[in-house]
C-alpha cells in the first residue's frame, strides 16, 4: 500500500504484464504490478471500443476506476490468474 506521507518506498518485486487482446474490449492491455499486491494500468473510459479508437484514442482513466467494478486506487482490474508473457524489468 502507498505510504500516505508520499514516502518514497523499496519495493521487492516489480513486474510488468500484458494480456492480449480482448474483441471490443481492449488492443491489449499493459499493467504494472508492484510486491504483488498492487497493480496500475489504464483504461479506456470508453467501452467498447472500436477500430478508429484505436487510432484517434479515447480518454482514460488509472486501473478503470468508475468503467470495471473491480478496479481500485491500488489495483488493476486484470483477472487472476494472468496469463503470459510477463516481462520482469532487470537492472544491472
Amino acid at each position: 500500500m502507498p505510504d500516505p506521507a508520499g514516502v518514497p518506498r523499496i519495493l521487492d518485486f516489480v513486474t510488468v504484464k500484458r494480456n492480449v487482446a480482448l474483441a471490443w474490449r481492449s488492443y491489449g492491455h499493459w499493467w504494472i504490478e508492484l510486491d504483488k499486491t498492487e497493480g496500475y494500468g489504464w483504461w479506456p473510459t470508453k467501452l467498447p471500443i472500436g477500430a478508429i479508437d484505436m487510432f484517434r484514442g479515447v480518454p482514460g482513466v488509472l486501473n478503470a476506476v468508475g468503467v470495471d467494478p473491480d478496479g481500485t486506487l491500488t489495483r488493476d482490474p486484470q483477472p487472476r490468474p494472468h496469463r503470459r508473457p510477463r516481462v520482469p524489468p532487470r537492472a544491472g
